[in-house]
Order: C-alpha cells, then structure tokens, then sequence
C-alpha cells in the first residue's frame, strides 16, 4: 500500500510541475479510503478551492458526474472545481 502511496504523490506532484504553476502556491495530498469520506476530512482545514477529477462507475447519471462528485457537490463547504477527462 505504501508504495502505491508514493506512485501516486509523485505522480500527482509530476502533474502540478506539468502545469508550470510555480507561482501559484498549491498543496498535494493522497489518501485512500472512500474517496467521500477521505475528501471531506481533507477539506477539514479550510482550502481556497478543491479541485477533483470525475469518473463515473454505475449508473447513467454516475457515469456523467460520479457518486462521489455528486456527494462533495452537494455537501462541500468550499468551492468545488471538476475536471472530466
């Protein structure tokens, strides 16, 4: 689990650099758990913005937004930025 862990932070780490974002200050997490849960612990300490992938896994409407999106949509105390694919 811990090297999925590390994959995974410098992967996303990789990304942000892609972005030439250098003179935005940004903060990276990884977590595993259910992405929901996971989420609103996360946002606990009040960031600007969150900003999240969608992928969709059951059905139709799933497939548009995500269970998870739908969730943070609809309780997220923070403005909330999706991103598809």
């Amino acid at each position: 689990m811990h090297t999925k862990i590390k994959d995974r932070t410098d992967r996303l780490e990789n990304l942000a650099k892609d972005f030439d974002a250098d003179n935005l200050e940004f903060e990276t997490s990884v977590r595993v758990g259910i992405p929901y849960e996971a989420l609103m612990e996360e946002i606990e300490e009040k960031p600007d913005l969150l900003i999240m992938g969608t992928k969709g896994r059951s059905d139709l409407m799933d497939m548009i937004v995500g269970s998870c999106a739908q969730k943070m949509f609809r309780r997220s105390p923070i403005p909330l930025l999706s991103l598809r694919s």
